[in-house]
């Protein structure tokens, strides 16, 4: 038996045995109840009861920035008079439902509450780096010290990584002195905070644009590479023949062994040439400088010369050629020769390293590619020629390659001057490269005995000879009174008649077969 001042509490152990405690109440004339761990709150009517779940909520790590997954604890009342209001502060929030309405403070009407424990749900956002702590409050007027739940959270950052999209890069027949076209690769990263440092060593360069500065270093801050993918530019400029092998690396103070691109760059020995040009100029147009009015004077000038100056320029096109064998092959880009009669024509002339006077004995080789877009519809074109320059500033055409319409039949042909064309038996198909040799040579020094020659040689699959062959597709010889005439200069020659249309690349003069291939 209880006196009327002692009451009973009731609590289940885990072994279903009930316990009793007897407490003293005293003369305030109600009971608090502090906790209770029993589901069933039948025997406790008209008496108000919190039951909170847990002590402690630990979100582990989270990545900056984003939300964590939630963790949840429960809420079991009876009896209530009144609202359970819950706390917490930033960066934690809690709602009554699993993914929406999260906030720091929380209202639990009484009529929130049935037999069932209520689910709150419990987040960390993860803003900024560093360690967390919290606390999650309940407060109710019906009753004190309900038990709170501590929280703890990391917000940590995300793992960086760096991806370089080519392990190589190879540079092959680049002439000393020349600068290759660029190359490139792309490094893509992530969730960097530390800048990054790439490096590479002379004679390869390196830029964060195409047409840009070009250095062997560059350094990228973490926003340069966080918001996307970044390219870097690599051009090879040897100043000396031989093979080069250096790498691009990369450093960071976050990351260890990030790829490097290696780099190969091969030189070609232009030692012996009298010009080389693979056109490796930017998109656009040829550069040049326009002709004096003095022949003497053109001959001096260097790279391309603009011999008729008002007129349009010869255009530079992204579609390098390739010839098996051909050490110019498929380097830099390509000129193209349209010789559409709505346009106008042009002529642009390169000196040559050792010029010849009339009368001078030897021969002058240039070996070059050619594709054929169109071909002519009438008379012939003449893409390569040799020239001299004469006094007024103009030059004098000499031998020539040529296509030549042939009554419907265009054929490969040689001309000099203004001698008729000799054809080959060579029908050219277009759409095919084919490599070329056009040779002029001055036979002896007599300059009125009209001995001077021209020849081709043509080649569409066929391997280069080391030597000179015997005999050429064609040899035309001069017209009478062109014996004056010395090589001085080697033309591109856009006419704007008959409607061929010619991609022209990897051109080179020299004195000799063998040095036109061997370097």
């Amino acid at each position: 038996m209880h006196n009327n001042n002692e009451k009973i509490i009731l609590i289940k152990t885990k072994h279903m045995k009930i316990l009793k405690f007897t407490l003293l109440l005293f003369t305030l004339g109600f009971v608090t109840v502090t906790s209770c761990d029993d589901d069933n709150f039948s025997e406790y009517n008209n008496k108000s009861i919190i039951k909170i779940t847990g002590a402690t909520l630990d979100f582990g790590n989270t990545i900056v920035p984003s939300t964590s997954d939630v963790r949840t604890y429960t809420v079991a009342a009876k009896s209530l008079s009144g609202d359970i209001t819950i706390n917490t502060e930033a960066p934690f929030s809690i709602s009554k439902s699993f993914n929406s309405d999260f906030s720091t403070s929380l209202e639990l009407e009484p009529s929130d509450f049935n037999k069932e424990a209520l689910t709150i749900y419990v987040r960390f956002d993860a803003t900024s780096q560093g360690s967390y702590t919290g606390t999650i409050t309940h407060t109710s007027l019906d009753r004190d010290n309900i038990l709170s739940i501590s929280l703890t959270a990391n917000a940590v950052l995300p793992t960086p990584t760096i991806a370089i999209s080519k392990p190589n890069l190879l540079f092959n027949g680049v002439e000393a002195g020349q600068e290759s076209l660029p190359q490139n690769y792309t490094i893509t990263a992530q969730n960097l905070t530390m800048p990054l440092t790439v490096l590479t060593e002379s004679p390869f360069s390196i830029a964060i644009s195409e047409n840009g500065t070009y250095s062997t270093s560059i350094d990228f801050e973490p926003a340069d590479l966080n918001s996307g993918t970044a390219t870097v530019f690599v051009k090879f400029s040897p100043t000396e023949g031989g093979s080069v092998m250096a790498d691009i690396t990369h450093i960071s103070n976050e990351l260890e062994n990030i790829q490097s691109v290696a780099l190969s760059g091969t030189t070609a020995v232009v030692s012996t040439l009298q010009m080389s040009d693979n056109f490796n100029y930017p998109l656009g147009f040829v550069p040049t400088q326009d002709r004096t009015g003095d022949g003497s004077i053109n001959a001096g000038l260097s790279g391309w010369i603009k011999v008729r100056t008002g007129n349009t320029n010869i255009p530079i096109v992204d579609d390098r050629l390739s010839y098996s064998g051909y050490l110019p092959s498929d380097i830099g880009n390509a000129v193209e020769l349209d010789m559409d009669p709505g346009s106008n024509s042009n002529v642009y002339a390169y000196n040559l390293t050792d010029q010849q006077d009339g009368g001078a004995v030897g021969s002058y080789y240039a070996s070059f590619m050619i594709r054929v877009d169109a071909l002519p519809t009438a008379q012939f074109n003449m893409p390569v020629m040799f020239t001299d320059w004469l006094p007024n500033g103009t030059v004098r055409f000499l031998g020539a390659m040529t296509f030549q319409f042939d009554s419907g039949t265009p054929k490969f042909a040689v001309k000099y001057g203004p001698q008729i064309s000799l054809v080959t038996s060579t029908t050219p198909e277009v759409g095919k490269t084919y490599l070329v040799v056009l040779k002029n040579t001055v036979t002896d020094n007599d300059i009125n005995n009209d001995n001077n020659t021209a020849s081709v040689y043509i080649y569409d699959a066929e391997s280069i000879p080391a030597t000179e062959p015997a005999t050429a597709a064609a040899t035309v010889s001069v017209a009478a009174g062109d014996d004056a005439y010395g090589v001085k200069s080697i033309v591109l020659f856009r006419d704007n008649d008959h409607a061929g249309k010619y991609i022209v690349d990897g051109l080179r003069v020299a004195q000799t077969w063998e040095d036109l291939f061997v370097n």
